[in-house]
């Protein structure tokens, strides 16, 4: 149970192979004991009872010692090659499962992506401070995907004003700066966030009307 706990064993099987192992070791070592120990007190027999190892066995213990130990040495090379195949697969698969992962988040982030540039074109966006663009902003909270916190706009002095209805001010932060200086999307470090204290990570792009910023569009997900 211990093994198992600190993860030096992880099935049954390998604990049976590690047994047989152990039991096939111990079976060399003593029989190769008693046949040295036999042999080399062979001169007590001038002074004392000494029965000495047989002809039988002089020929059964090293041929018995040599078969287990091949036996044991053929076993551990396929345990060594079905643990490294084990390995291999994992790794494989792993791999495949990663890239499916990063497949399937291109392809979400593409989407997000698409979605809010599409809502950056919308004409009431124009002015992130009139009344119209803050009910666009609440209209889109009902729309949201489960994993979408929250989406925001913000003028060019940061004052933003979100989906759920909440204001505040992002000019400190980094991905605002740099969406202002590259005119593109640019992404966030996993962040905390100024409306419910949750980590975060956001995008930002630009809202653009004849060529010049008027505001950022944003989206914050956990």
């Amino acid at each position: 149970s211990i093994a198992f706990y600190v993860d030096i064993l992880f099935s049954y099987a390998d604990f049976f192979y590690f047994f047989v192992t152990g039991i096939g070791l111990i079976m060399i070592t003593c029989n190769l004991f008693y046949y040295v120990a036999k042999i080399d007190l062979y001169p007590v027999i001038r002074y004392a009872r000494y029965y000495p190892i047989s002809i039988f066995n002089k020929i059964r213990i090293p041929i018995v010692s040599i078969v287990i130990g091949v036996l044991l040495i053929t076993n551990i090379s396929i345990y060594k090659l079905q643990v490294t195949n084990v390995f291999t697969t994992q790794k494989a698969l792993m791999e495949l499962r990663l890239k499916n992962s990063a497949e399937r988040l291109n392809f979400t982030l593409e989407k997000m992506l698409n979605k809010m540039e599409s809502s950056a074109k919308n004409e009431v966006l124009r002015d992130t401070n009139s009344y119209a663009a803050k009910q666009y902003m609440l209209s889109l909270h009902g729309i949201k995907d489960d994993f979408i916190q929250l989406y925001y706009m913000s003028d060019l002095e940061g004052n933003s004003f979100s989906s759920d209805g909440i204001t505040f001010n992002i000019k400190d932060r980094e991905y605002f700066k740099e969406v202002l200086q590259t005119k593109k999307y640019a992404f966030s470090k996993p962040i905390i966030s100024k409306v419910d204290g949750k980590r975060i990570m956001v995008i930002v792009i630009p809202i653009i009307f004849e060529n010049k910023i008027t505001g950022i569009l944003g989206m914050a997900f956990t």
